[in-house]
């Protein structure tokens, strides 16, 4: 299957979502296809979810979407994880 990513006004919808990793109002970190992305925006929010949890809808104000490499995001995640340590 091919990933699709559709923008409308103010919703996103994407499939073949792997994972969920992190979401807040202002940044979702997301796995499709063993890569990571990360959408960025204000009043985010993850308005659906597919029965087989593919395909999910964020909407919001979106601003950018990008690409990461797996490794900057453990990186950042290690961190965070030290400062609470």
């Amino acid at each position: 299957m091919i990933m699709k990513i559709i923008l409308t006004d103010n919703e996103l919808e994407i499939n073949d979502v792997t994972e969920l990793k992190e979401f807040s109002d202002k940044t979702f970190i997301l796995e499709i296809k063993n890569c990571l992305y990360e959408i960025k925006g204000d009043g985010l929010s993850l308005s659906e979810v597919n029965n087989n949890k593919t395909n999910i809808k964020i909407t919001g104000n979106i601003y950018s979407i990008e690409k990461k490499d797996n490794k900057d995001h453990k990186e950042k995640k290690s961190f965070i994880k030290k400062l609470f340590q």
